[in-house]
């Protein structure tokens, strides 16, 4: 699988499909929230936000997708919906460092655009 696709599945939360593709000492840093270490780490988190999308319809759009030899950039944004109510927005910037086509660092950046908040 091409890293950019890599990538692109993991933003748009699709991570049973991309998961074979992480490095077994993959970092995630999620800027201002928290830092996970480890397969095992950034797995049950995957479990966790899948579990939340679960009980949502989510719309992700990618706004654009950014390559180079070993990092790709996702630029985009998410729409939660419950009850078709718009719940969230966040708009996110995901940046996948590979090492031999397995994603060794991810660091997201995520915003959650307070105007479109309905809380």
């Amino acid at each position: 699988m091409l890293k950019k696709d890599i990538a692109f599945l993991l933003s748009t939360g699709k991570f049973s499909e991309a998961s074979s593709y992480l490095s077994k000492e993959v970092k995630w840093n999620i800027v201002n929230d928290q830092e996970l270490n480890g397969f095992i780490e950034v797995q049950r988190y995957f479990e966790s936000v899948s579990e939340y999308f679960d009980t949502v319809v989510t719309n992700f759009k990618v706004d654009e997708v950014i390559e180079n030899k070993d990092k790709v950039v996702v630029v985009g944004t998410a729409e939660f919906y419950k009850d078709d109510k718009l719940l969230n927005v966040i708009e996110a910037c995901d940046v996948y460092l590979f090492e031999n086509n397995k994603v060794k660092e991810l660091k997201s950046f995520c915003i959650s655009l307070d105007k479109f908040n309905n809380n």
